[in-house]
């Protein structure tokens, strides 16, 4: 290394040996190095660390690290985007939201990865920063297909705060539908708006016991023109199960059955057939509803 006067040279070579001899923050730095030398190695580094940081104090020492790596490099982005991954790996949203932030700010990207750690938010459940990164977003980017998603996002999250508060505020469930309405007012029914109207719909269901509303609103989704086929397929299913509830069985098969063959072979079309399957034991067609699982019996063996 000396010799070549590159300070990236054999990075792979000596971080190896420094897991050998244990020495964790040197063999660390070398496979920085090694994501430093060619940016295409940086998503092999992150594996390679997430199997090596193990504990919370591991964790805890990287990302003083990769701080530490900011300020004395602040116009190497890989050193950011580490330690946007760092409070990914932490949990700590908040911290990857201002990092992300001061990204997207510097080098113009619309907020897509505002969006990424908003949605990774959103799935861990920290309702709050995803409410917040998605509002930042909707501020931040007016008129863009970001703004379409997160204005979406943004009520989505807030729904999933309700729903998992008890008991269940229903004047919010009621703020909810009306958010929804109001983005559909805006934008329309689309591919970007087409979850908010089934959210709409499913509150309208299962909370505001208005069933009527809700199949008016699955059957536009369903009838929409250049609709994604496969929130046509669920809109199908959620509609199938309301007319269940309603007493109309025969409309529920119909459905069930469009989409397992739609969709024939897919996770969503073993769905379609598990509720015919139950559908058809709870009428009492017991043959029915045996051959419908064991289709599903041999497809999970393929599996």
């Amino acid at each position: 290394r000396k010799k070549s006067g590159k300070q990236t040279e054999y990075a792979l070579q000596l971080a190896s040996i420094y897991r050998l001899m244990n020495k964790k923050d040197e063999m660390i730095v070398e496979y920085l190095n090694f994501a430093e030398d060619n940016p295409a190695n940086l998503n092999a580094v992150k594996n390679i660390l997430q199997s090596l940081l193990n504990t919370e104090e591991d964790l805890d020492s990287f990302e003083a690290l990769m701080i530490d790596r900011v300020q004395k490099q602040p116009d190497n982005p890989n050193n950011t985007d580490l330690l946007i991954w760092v409070n990914l790996q932490q949990r700590n949203f908040y911290g990857a939201f201002i990092q992300a932030r001061a990204i997207d700010r510097r080098y113009k990207l619309g907020g897509m990865r505002l969006m990424e750690i908003g949605s990774i938010a959103l799935d861990n459940q920290d309702y709050s920063n995803a409410i917040r990164i998605f509002e930042y977003v909707i501020d931040q980017y007016k008129g863009t297909q970001n703004y379409q998603i997160s204005r979406r996002l943004v009520i989505k999250a807030r729904e999933e705060k309700v729903k998992n508060s008890y008991p269940v505020n229903y004047a919010e469930i009621e703020r909810l539908i009306t958010d929804y309405q109001n983005l559909i007012d805006e934008i329309g029914i689309n591919q970007y708006t087409s979850e908010a109207v089934r959210s709409m719909a499913l509150l309208y269901a299962f909370y505001m016991d208005d069933k009527e509303k809700a199949t008016y609103l699955l059957q536009r989704i369903i009838e929409t023109p250049r609709m994604n086929k496969s929130i046509v397929d669920r809109s199908k299913l959620d509609l199938g199960d309301i007319y269940l509830l309603n007493g109309e069985p025969w409309e529920s098969t119909l459905l069930y059955s469009q989409v397992e063959k739609s969709s024939k072979d897919t996770p969503i079309a073993f769905e379609a057939k598990l509720k015919n399957a139950k559908l058809s034991y709870f009428k009492g067609e017991f043959q029915l509803a045996q051959e419908h699982l064991d289709v599903l019996k041999n497809a999970t063996t393929r599996e």
